[in-house]
């Protein structure tokens, strides 16, 4: 039953009572948009819900399986989906004849995995800084904790017009008892590309990205090269970094690296190498997520992969 609706309908707050059991659940509108998914069902009778708006809520908030739904502006059909707004995979249509309600979360899911921090690359975000990424990552003032103000783009696999770092308060309270694992992933066009997973079990936000704590990666050579580096804090213009790097040196056999700081002196981070058709600018615009696709290789002087989002999740006990 439908309690109450604020003013522009921008919110509706819906209580449901089943099996003595009272669920009350805040959805959030957003108008021409729409989220199918491939378990879309019409939930009444020929998709019209006798109640309108109201009741085709109501049938989502009572079905598990639901997880949000889409309302045709122009007869009310009623359209219930698998899919979420604050997914991380979730494919938005950008629709002006449907409306979509999406329970009003306070985390962005991938799974059981919740995610603290999201980047994409070439943002170019404030390139005065000597490092933008990390000072994003180490600082609380930029959490993200209420998704109804963080721009859609923001927070998906897929990359958009963002132009900031997505952060969670998760790293700054970072509850070790009760985390199980971390994970780092990278992505193109929506699809994970680079897949590493850590032990997060007394782990603080810094330690975890550690070759101690590596569970899986995507590179079989990895684990049985003893002499790897996991620097999360990186080098003189990276973070990320996992190889056999040399300092002060533009030698970088290496698995992984973000190349997340303004300027730096090595030919492989130049613009021309990083697929721009321009000539070599020391401001190539940052963040740039560096991986090798199969084995080791050296980034100055062997073809590497470049992804589009960067994207750190936690998983609870």
């Amino acid at each position: 039953m439908l309690l109450s609706r604020p003013l522009m309908f921008s919110l509706m707050h819906v209580t449901l009572v089943t099996s003595s059991v009272m669920r009350s659940t805040l959805y959030q509108r957003r108008r021409a948009m729409r989220l199918p998914s491939a378990q879309s069902y019409l939930p009444c009778q020929d998709g019209h819900c006798p109640g309108g708006r109201s009741s085709c809520v109501v049938a989502c908030t009572s079905d598990p399986s639901c997880s949000s739904v889409n309302i045709r502006v122009l007869d009310g059909q009623c359209e219930c989906s698998a899919a979420s707004f604050f997914q991380f995979g979730a494919h938005v249509q950008t629709d002006g004849d449907w409306e979509n309600y999406s329970p009003l979360d306070t985390d962005v899911t991938d799974g059981d995995w919740i995610l603290v921090f999201r980047a994409q690359s070439d943002a170019n975000i404030d390139n005065t800084q000597e490092d933008n990424m990390m000072a994003a990552w180490n600082t609380s003032v930029n959490s993200n904790d209420h998704l109804e103000d963080v721009p859609l783009d923001c927070f998906y696999s897929n990359k958009g017009n963002c132009q900031s770092f997505y952060r969670t308060s998760w790293l700054d309270t970072w509850p070790s008892s009760i985390i199980d694992q971390v994970r780092l992933s990278l992505y193109t066009n929506g699809a994970e590309v680079v897949k590493l997973v850590f032990n997060g079990t007394g782990s603080t936000r810094d330690n975890w990205f550690d070759r101690s704590r590596l569970l899986s990666s995507p590179w079989a050579d990895l684990t049985s090269t003893s002499s790897a580096v996991f620097s999360l804090r990186g080098s003189n213009f990276s973070t990320f970094d996992i190889g056999t790097f040399s300092p002060n040196t533009c030698s970088y056999p290496g698995w992984l690296m973000v190349l997340s700081k303004a300027s730096n002196w090595c030919p492989f981070a130049s613009q021309e190498t990083l697929g721009e058709t321009v000539a070599y600018d020391p401001l190539y615009k940052t963040p740039q997520f560096l991986y090798a696709a199969q084995t080791q290789i050296d980034f100055n002087q062997e073809p590497y992969k470049k992804a589009e989002v960067l994207a750190i999740f936690i998983k609870l006990l």
